[in-house]
This record gives structure tokens, C-alpha cells and sequence, in this order.
């Protein structure tokens, strides 16, 4: 795991809010540290057999509107933690449609639907 990519009470947070939500899992991100620390939460919380997540990116931080940083992010946290179950991702923002396709091309696992 990347060590800049630390346990915070943002994955806390997180976690809270997937139990809640069901297996829904929703990304609320006020900085750039807590989206990484949210989005790690996000791939342990992935590997749980019992749940099929739905990962919706509510606000999505400016590091992921840059070419190529989320990419990276995404690859070290899923190549550490191979997904074992299907992951839906929503995005509401068309600028990071090209961040996700390139994702899910890499990924057959993760679904991509814009909402």
C-alpha cells in the first residue's frame, strides 16, 4: 500500500456510511488526503465477500481531474487488493469519464455507468 495512503477517520466515516448504506457505498471527500484514505477503505471494504459494492463519486477532488494521478492511485490500491467481487462505479462528473474508462479497461472487473 502506497505509505502515503494513511488509516484516517475518514475511512471511518466510510465505513459507517457502507454499512448504512447497504452495500452502496458513497465516497464524501473534503481534501485530497481524505478521498485516498476513503478510496482505500473502498478496496478493503470491496474484498468482503458478502457485499457487492456500488461506488458512487459524489465530488471527486481536483488530484483525479489530473491526467494520469488517479490512474496511478487506482492501480497501486487494486493491485495490492485484487477485487473479488463486481464493483460498480457512478461518477456525476464527465471529467473524469476519460480517468474511468481508462480504469475499467484495465479493470474488467469494475463496471462504468455514468449517472
Amino acid at each position: 500500500m502506497p505509505e502515503n495512503l494513511q488509516l484516517t477517520e475518514d475511512v471511518v466515516e466510510f465505513e459507517y456510511r457502507a454499512s448504512v448504506l447497504l452495500g452502496s457505498v458513497k465516497v464524501f471527500a473534503a481534501s485530497e488526503s481524505g478521498e485516498k484514505a476513503a478510496l482505500k477503505g473502498v478496496i478493503r471494504y470491496a474484498r468482503r465477500p458478502h457485499h457487492r459494492i456500488r461506488l458512487i463519486c459524489v465530488e471527486v477532488v481536483e488530484q483525479f481531474r489530473r491526467e494520469g494521478v488517479g490512474t496511478l492511485l487506482f492501480e497501486s490500491l487494486l493491485s495490492q487488493s485484487p477485487l473479488t467481487r463486481t464493483v460498480e462505479v457512478f461518477v456525476d462528473s464527465d471529467s473524469i469519464r476519460g480517468f474511468m474508462n481508462s480504469l475499467v479497461s484495465r479493470h474488467p472487473a469494475i463496471v462504468f455507468q455514468m449517472i
